[in-house]
């Protein structure tokens, strides 16, 4: 593609080094184009955003497939991944933006149920799907700078398209270039902190999710206290596996009685450490 000051001209070059087509867009295209069989088809798709924050899914004739383009009300800055995530008719689009919230997108320019999802404070970097806990969902991570945020979409994961930027072994982002066979000795596993996320939303009112990542499989337990140190709930007390894991309270204690406003404590605990955040409860 060229960038001009009024946009920005795509070409679909042959083997022969003609242009076999042409179109003219309306703003620079930004960061790189990816090619990926979104349709589960033989037919490659051309997939790009621009400085307006234009989601484009182009076909082989670069013509536009239903839906799209797509604008998107955010600032987009990760790269474009895609992968059977949620869409069983296809692959979804996946991509962070600078306010922290992930944007899963299908095929037909359709934001998925609960997205676009708060995750963090900023994106940043390049989104990397795959499956790290061992659970058959997809998990989805991204970094914003200082951390990496994990994300369980409790969905089973399917066919994916490029995993990460240039995800392929010839790094060019394009699903069609030739792989060859990886060796499992030469996955790197990610490795993980135990860490207890601040809760959100907070304050809250009725229900809140609490969040924590652990570093290897064992039994966690999570209580919920008042102020005056008296458990209040016990959310969990069961084996769990590595990686990250959430858990929503409804604001109810252990009797089924919703509890008043005011601040609690959620414990983390097990026998390789323990963790308190505070929260607070405003109806």
């Amino acid at each position: 593609n060229t960038n001009t000051p009024a946009g920005s001209s795509l070409f679909c070059i042959n083997h022969e080094g003609d242009v076999a087509q042409q179109i003219q867009l309306p703003a620079p295209i930004q960061k790189e184009i990816a090619v990926s069989n979104l349709f589960n088809t033989i037919h490659p798709n051309i997939i790009f955003y621009d400085e307006a924050n234009t989601l484009h899914i182009l076909n082989e004739l670069l013509e536009y497939e239903e839906g799209f383009p797509l604008q998107i009300e955010a600032n987009i800055n990760t790269a474009l991944i895609s992968a059977s995530v949620i869409n069983t008719a296809g692959k979804d689009i996946i991509f962070g933006d600078d306010f922290g919230f992930l944007h899963i997108v299908n095929n037909t320019g359709q934001y998925h149920n609960g997205h676009p999802r708060k995750i963090t404070n900023s994106f940043s970097g390049f989104p990397f799907v795959g499956n790290f806990d061992d659970n058959d969902s997809a998990d989805i991570m991204m970094g914003n700078g200082r951390v990496v945020e994990f994300y369980d979409t409790q969905k089973t994961v399917g066919e994916i398209g490029w995993n990460t930027y240039r995800g392929n072994n010839g790094n060019t982002a394009c699903i069609l270039f030739p792989t060859e066979e990886v060796d499992e000795t030469d996955i790197i596993l990610p490795n993980y902190t135990n860490y207890l996320k601040q809760n959100y939303p907070n304050p809250f009112n009725p229900d809140t999710v609490i969040e924590f990542i652990i570093a290897k499989s064992e039994t966690i337990r999570l209580d919920i206290f008042n102020v005056k140190g008296q458990k209040v709930k016990l959310l969990l007390d069961e084996h769990r596996n590595v990686g990250q894991h959430s858990v929503k309270w409804d604001g109810k204690d252990d009797s089924g009685q919703s509890v008043g406003s005011g601040i609690y404590f959620y414990k983390l605990e097990s026998n390789s450490f323990t963790f308190i955040k505070k929260m607070v409860l405003m109806k």
